[in-house]
């Protein structure tokens, strides 16, 4: 069989909850060799692969394990899924058909072009019954050229819409604010941050700390509890001032941030010393403008 090209399909067949049917995987190698009384199938020196789903896959080599109904890819894999709308690129990739479960590892970049979501990590697991990526490590995630999202152990429910991690995580807009947070979940459909620990900074240079709380990054609103906001320095003209803010709760838009049970002074600040003058109120309001 070997330096000959030519075409395999394998058509085998297994029990799923009491009911028989057919999986088809057709290979396209110039290499192909069927060991283990036709259980493993190698191809080398290039490899394509359709599904009878579909998905197509290339790789410089793979390995079929029939019994366990599992397919291993090596070598500058690439598989694209033209019904999810999904392609992938990896050094390696291993399909769990029974579980459907995909691992991909090394150099993992993941182009959801339906969402318009992109993904780079060094792991990913693709659940598809469930619809879920979940990358293991640190990633970084584009969504609708848009956002910048860089985390940890992140997961993408395609269903939801939603990204999630329990890890500290950063974005970015393209309006020049950044947020950074921990066990966060962003609704890409509504621009909802939620999360704990967050900091928000902004293009003018303000800082707003609270412990939990939701960003709205589309209409650029913010609400939380347990904050402190620290304003530009310059902000009433004097560099030598560190206007700041704290209270119980927060609620911001871009014309005003109100805090209630609030604190406000403009005075630096100094270790272990009360600013000269403070301003306590129920509710403490800045406009922008």
């Amino acid at each position: 069989m070997k330096n000959n090209f030519f075409f395999l399909t394998l058509i085998f067949f297994f029990i799923l909850k009491g009911i028989s049917f057919a999986e088809i995987f057709e290979f396209e190698s110039s290499d192909i060799k069927i060991l283990e009384k036709g259980n493993i199938i190698k191809a080398f020196n290039g490899v394509k692969a359709v599904s009878d789903n579909g998905i197509y896959s290339e790789s410089e080599r793979s390995v079929y394990d029939k019994k366990n109904n599992i397919l291993m890819l090596y070598g500058n894999v690439l598989i694209n899924d033209p019904i999810n709308k999904i392609q992938t690129q990896s050094d390696e990739a291993i399909y769990f058909k029974n579980e459907e479960i995909m691992k991909l590892l090394g150099n993992v970049l993941i182009n959801d072009s339906i969402n318009k979501v992109q993904t780079e990590a060094e792991e990913v697991y693709y659940y598809k019954k469930k619809d879920l990526l979940k990358s293991v490590g640190e990633s970084k995630t584009i969504v609708e050229e848009k956002y910048s999202l860089k985390s940890k152990d992140m997961i993408f429910d395609r269903l939801l819409m939603e990204l999630s991690s329990d890890n500290y995580s950063k974005f970015r807009d393209n309006k020049g604010n950044q947020v950074e947070a921990n066990n966060f979940k962003f609704k890409i459909n509504k621009d909802l941050i939620y999360g704990k620990d967050i900091t928000v900074s902004d293009p003018d240079y303000n800082i707003y700390n609270f412990k939990s709380g939701v960003v709205d990054l589309k209409n650029s609103k913010l609400a939380g509890k347990d904050t402190n906001v620290d304003f530009y320095d310059e902000l009433f003209g004097n560099v030598d001032n560190e206007p700041r803010l704290t209270g119980k709760s927060i609620v911001s838009d871009i014309n005003k941030t109100k805090v209630y049970k609030g604190v406000f002074t403009t005075c630096a600040q100094t270790e272990d010393k009360c600013p000269p003058w403070t301003i306590y109120a129920d509710k403490v309001t800045h406009l922008t403008e």
